[in-house]
């Protein structure tokens, strides 16, 4: 990966991640989001049509693959970045913010920031971690 790329990338990450802090903070939880950069080097957040229902995580990330697959063949997508949240056990109060970042060359980065809910529900990060995800392949 390149300057150029890890930059693109890194961007996204620096505004995937507060976005996802606050949601925490705020609601104790969030559904999956995302935002890409666009032709002219700027963060777009992605906008949903689920407001009047309560859809699937999944459903949530298929809707945001569409409107990214549209942006790149409009050519208005340098990279993408999927924020959601992971429960790292069942009944636990651990959990992570985990991040899918990808260039318009599908390269990817997986980030993920592991959490833990205190008894009075302050929320404690721990260090991020990175990996190598899959791609989603979006045309």
């Amino acid at each position: 990966m390149n300057e150029k790329e890890r930059t693109q990338l890194d961007k996204l990450l620096n505004a995937l991640v507060p976005f996802a802090q606050k949601m925490l903070i705020q609601h104790g939880e969030f559904y999956p989001f995302g935002m890409y950069l666009n032709s002219k080097d700027e963060i777009v957040a992605v906008e949903n049509d689920f407001l009047e229902k309560h859809p699937t995580p999944k459903e949530v990330i298929d809707s945001l693959m569409q409107s990214f697959q549209v942006k790149k063949q409009e050519h208005d997508l340098h990279a993408f970045g999927i924020a959601f949240n992971a429960n790292l056990y069942a009944g636990n109060t651990d959990g992570a913010i985990s991040i899918h970042l990808e260039d318009a060359e599908n390269k990817v980065i997986s980030a993920t920031l592991p959490y833990k809910k205190n008894e009075s529900g302050e929320i404690m990060y721990k260090e991020m971690e990175f990996g190598n995800g899959e791609n989603i392949v979006i045309g």
